[in-house]
């Protein structure tokens, strides 16, 4: 050994100085052979070797296992030939088949179509281990991603004479895993059921396969561990500790366990204010709601940092610092909290930029915004601003962004909207309560050429019921918040006990004076012809039959707070009507009619809105006989539900074949209702309803309310709005009315 050893080195010092005194051999030409598909710039482009090189032996065995790592290749040889200007270098090579086709075996989760779309390796290109290997790789991320731990993978490959191959997928899926257990361990203020609810992760229940409960999710675990530490440090325990979650799995079995440091509980101590103060100590105090004694909680003194904040962003401090300086009683165990304020300059709008209005006018709305160039931030002045935007109606979104300017004492307000549909043109039909089925054909437009006018133009034709109408209405006349509008239609309508052919119009004027609050007044004139009537002669009716003229003015004053056109979640409605009829103004009919009206909205919890309203009516008759198409008459849709559309009423006779309604009523109305697909603009709803109609020889509330409960869905579909509603009888002062009743609109403005 030794020997050849010293023979070895006699023969690489021979080699060394032959290569010096005659001089290396150079690469004269390098020559690619035996592929097919691989082009032969890309071997260049990876060989070290080049056309003028010294032949380097080691250098081309070291391009050998570069060409071979590309995953190419089956077979790779070099030859060396020599000629008179130098080596010629070629590389042999045996490409690896294409892929034929691919197959996957074993898959039930994940459709085949699903797995070759995500993996690698494709159909057409070169069979390359690498990627079967990242592709085996990516399939079973997606069983972990359903929860298969499990899993396994495997391919086989067969080739064909034509040099490609089908390559096969073997998957065999194991069981799915969930987590069977969530423990926790050092936990002594709060057992484990109150901590795991306030973690998204959750054990494999019965009904799994529904609520998908026991889903195993790390990424998950790890934000519901912060959760629990969030929950410790607003309950008192600031000094509480919570670990990762450690996870333990067992074929199909997920245990998870987070361990927990409670510390002692805190609560908050005195509270009290330093720096700069605009007003007082004790204004700004009591805006803040912390009440001494109460646990320590972070979240809660976040939020009143906000509520400081956002009383100097209001004045025009919107670059306002407010730091709370924590000072630990260990005795007491208290926090002692200071509020230090530093409110800096002044910051005034400098820009406000409004982009996504394609069609609405900018003009229609800056006039809605609570905030102007060159004036002083204020915080509150966004928010209703946003509020305005989305009461018109004619947005899906609007969103708002504080820019920084040119200076700390200006900042730009962008504002973004995304335009809805604002028109509608329907020829259609549909059923609702009142009018059984119908015909209709709507052209109607809430932003007429972006100017914030409304145009509808609509006829419908139902068994009972035909109509035509034509209005316009224009919110800013002047530019001003001065509303302006008519309109005129053509009514016939079959009741029980006559025909009634009328035509008529109404012109209004109304003003916003204040916040949300406007005064409309209208003039409207009714031709109303009486004919076929039923009745026995002699009935009070008859001084209908014929032409009747109602000439009549109308204010009402109504109050909305509400914060959007469809679909309100929070908010207050008042309306207050008084109609005049007749006398000074002329016509056939004299009446005084009174309506109050109220409606709140109550953002309750997970998005769930709750809605309580009432509404009282009452007509002063100047006439000698009753005004039957004017006096009030309850039940349907719009009133108590589960009761047919005008069954509650006041009749005439004692065999109630005539209706004459009542000169006064009370309505009472409760909803709850829940998102079902909060972005088609489905809700879901439960109602109570009480209500009833009094003649004028009657006192109101004197019996029992009729009344009802029942559910429904509501729907802002992209053909107009749908109720469907079912409701049930809980009391009816009639034996003859209400019982189960199913009720729906569709394609009409409710």
């Amino acid at each position: 050994m030794h020997y050849l050893n010293k023979s070895l080195l006699v023969l690489i010092f021979f080699i060394f100085f032959a290569n010096i005194a005659f001089g290396a051999e150079k690469i004269d030409e390098i020559v690619i052979s035996g592929n097919q598909r691989i082009e032969k710039e890309v071997f260049f482009n990876k060989i070290q070797s080049k056309k003028g090189d010294d032949y380097d032996e080691i250098k081309l065995s070291e391009d050998m296992q570069t060409l071979y790592k590309m995953g190419y290749f089956d077979d790779i040889k070099i030859a060396k030939e020599t000629n008179e200007k130098g080596v010629v270098i070629t590389f042999v090579v045996k490409e690896k088949p294409s892929v034929r086709k691919i197959i996957i075996k074993g898959n039930s989760i994940y459709e085949s179509e699903k797995i070759v779309e995500e993996i690698k390796i494709k159909k057409g290109s070169i069979l390359n281990v690498f990627e079967i290997q990242e592709s085996l790789r990516i399939i079973k991320g997606l069983y972990i991603k359903k929860n298969y731990y499990n899993t396994s993978c495997t391919y086989e490959i067969e080739e064909s004479k034509k040099n490609s191959a089908e390559l096969t997928f073997i998957i065999d899926e194991g069981e799915k895993a969930y987590i069977r257990e969530i423990n926790f361990e050092g936990n002594k203020a709060f057992k484990d059921k109150k901590l795991k609810k306030k973690m998204e992760s959750s054990e494999k229940g019965f009904f799994s396969w529904l609520t998908e409960s026991g889903k195993f999710d790390k990424n998950l675990l790890f934000v519901d561990s912060v959760e629990v530490l969030n929950f410790y440090k607003n309950s008192g325990y600031v000094d509480a500790k919570v670990s990762e979650p450690d996870i333990k799995r067992e074929k199909d079995r997920i245990c998870v366990t987070i361990k927990i440091e409670e510390g002692d509980k805190f609560y908050f101590g005195e509270i009290d204010i330093e720096g700069d103060i605009l007003t007082t100590k004790e204004d700004i105090l009591s805006k803040i709601k912390i009440v001494k004694g109460e646990p320590y909680s972070q979240l809660l003194l976040q939020q009143n940092i906000t509520i400081v904040s956002n009383l100097y962003a209001d004045k025009g401090y919107a670059n306002v610092d407010v730091v709370p300086l924590i000072k630990r009683d260990g005795t007491n165990h208290s926090l002692n909290v200071v509020f230090k304020i530093d409110k800096k300059e002044k910051v005034y709008f400098d820009k406000i930029f409004i982009t996504g209005n394609d069609v609405t006018r900018d003009k229609v709305i800056r006039r809605e915004l609570k905030v102007y160039e060159k004036e002083l931030y204020s915080l509150t002045g966004v928010r209703r601003s946003v509020k305005n935007l989305h009461k018109l109606g004619y947005f899906k979104d609007v969103k708002t962004k504080i820019v920084e300017s040119t200076s700390n004492e200006q900042k730009n307000l962008k504002i973004e909207v995304e335009e809805g549909s604002t028109g509608m043109f329907t020829v259609g039909g549909g059923y609702s309560s009142e009018n059984d089925f119908f015909f209709k054909s709507t052209l109607g437009k809430r932003n007429l050429f972006g100017r914030g006018q409304s145009l509808d133009l609509s006829a419908e034709l139902g068994e009972e019921y035909d109509s035509y109408s034509l209005s316009f209405t224009e919110p800013w006349l002047f530019d001003i918040p001065l509303l302006a509008g008519f309109s005129i239609y053509k009514l016939d309508k079959e009741y029980t006990d006559y025909d009634r052919d009328s035509t008529g119009y109404s012109l209004k004027l109304g003003y916003r004076f204040f916040d949300y609050t406007t005064s409309t007044i209208t003039y409207s004139y009714d031709k109303s012809d009486v004919n076929d009537i039923t009745r026995e002669t002699g009935d009070p009716i008859y001084n209908y039959e014929g032409i009747n003229k109602t000439k009549s003015f109308t204010i009402i004053n109504k109050y909305d707070s509400t914060d959007r056109y469809y679909n309100p979640t929070e908010g207050k409605e008042y309306k207050f009507l008084v109609e005049y009829a007749g006398g000074f103004i002329g016509g056939d009919i004299e009446y005084t009619k009174y309506i109050l009206e109220a409606g709140h909205y109550y953002p309750l919890f997970w998005k769930t809105v709750g809605f309580l309203h009432t509404r009282f009516g009452y007509i002063d008759e100047r006439n000698s006989f009753p005004l039957d198409y004017e006096r009030f008459h309850l039940g349907g849709m719009y009133s108590v539900r589960g009761f047919k559309s005008k069954d509650i009423t006041v009749y005439q006779d004692e065999a109630k074949q005539f209706r004459i309604g009542g000169d006064k009523y009370a309505l009472f109305n409760a909803e709850f209702l829940f998102p079902i697909a909060e972005d088609a603009g489905l809700m879901g709803l439960f109602f109570y309803d009480a209500g009833d109609v009094y003649d004028d020889d009657e006192n109101m509330f004197s019996r029992r309310l009729n009344s009802s409960y029942g559910g429904g869905f509501r729907w802002f579909s992209p053909a107009g709005p749908l109720r469907l509603e079912y409701g049930r009888t809980i009391h009816s002062n009639d034996d003859s009315i209400g019982g189960d009743r199913w009720e729906f609109t569709v394609g009409i403005m409710f």
